[in-house]
């Protein structure tokens, strides 16, 4: 199926952002997908097929200062939630919609999980950000299950090796296709103001919609354990802690994390 890209005008307050670029698929249920920091939207497309098989209208966000999406006034997390919740009234009005988040995508979708608990009907995080200051966060060691230096010379990047724990020509590929360019399309002020203001301010809240959080015990980024002590804020969560992937675990282990979305899916949708 072929992408069909949208640059939605949204009007954020006090002009925090002028445009998102959002890549749209399919139609029903919107799904908002919020990726993580330094990439865009590309990192969320291989998790299209376990909503392509339903009446899902997939919206993959590029947030301000990513991918397509100008920075605008954003200089900090506080602001760029605000110009993503923002944008999301623009686009959606009223309407029901469900939360993917990836990494950092994952903290700005609890916060604003937290701000709309009846209309967000649904809530993922996959390798979600928790802990904002990174020497606070509990997280393991980088270690690599599986090496494949062929890999590792078809991604040619460190990105690539400092995060990935299966090397393989898979998951070099979908790094090639779906990290890379959003690493290359960043705005590097965007970067900067955005990393000197990391922390957000506000508070994620509690969120009692079916949740999903897929993690991984070898993420060497944001961890687990983390997650972990975060559940008593979500009491319809399911966590799934994943052996053997790392923070790109959706690359690594594909059909495991579609087969969570898929149950997750069906709690959402569930009388």
């Amino acid at each position: 199926m072929g992408l069909t890209h949208h640059d939605r005008n949204t009007s954020a307050p006090n002009g925090v952002a002028d445009d998102m670029h959002i890549v749209e698929r399919g139609t029903g249920v919107p799904v908002v997908f919020l990726h993580g920091f330094s990439v865009d939207h590309r990192i969320m497309l291989p998790l299209d097929p376990a909503f392509a098989g339903g009446a899902w209208r997939r919206l993959y966000v590029d947030m301000p200062g990513f991918g397509h999406s100008p920075r605008g006034d954003v200089s900090s997390t506080d602001e760029l939630v605000e110009a993503v919740d923002s944008g999301l009234t623009d686009l959606l009005g009223g309407e029901s919609f469900v939360l993917v988040g990836n990494s950092y995508g994952g903290m700005v979708s609890r916060i604003i999980a937290g701000r709309r608990p009846q209309q967000v009907i649904g809530l993922a995080t996959i390798f979600g950000l928790v802990v904002p200051d990174l020497a606070a966060r509990d997280v393991p060691a980088h270690v690599v299950r599986r090496s494949d230096p062929s890999a590792v010379a078809l991604a040619g990047a460190s990105d690539y090796t400092d995060l990935a724990v299966i090397q393989s020509p898979q998951t070099a590929q979908g790094f090639l296709d779906y990290i890379q360019p959003g690493l290359q399309a960043a705005d590097p002020e965007a970067v900067e103001m955005l990393s000197a203001a990391y922390a957000p301010t506000i508070e994620p809240g509690r969120y009692a919609g079916p949740s999903l959080f897929v993690t991984g015990r070898q993420d060497s980024v944001v961890g687990y354990r983390d997650t972990m002590a975060s559940l008593e804020n979500y009491p319809a969560a399911t966590l799934a802690v994943l052996d053997g992937v790392g923070h790109n675990g959706h690359l690594e282990a594909p059909a495991l994390v579609h087969a969570l979305l898929t149950d997750w899916l069906e709690r959402v949708l569930a009388p």
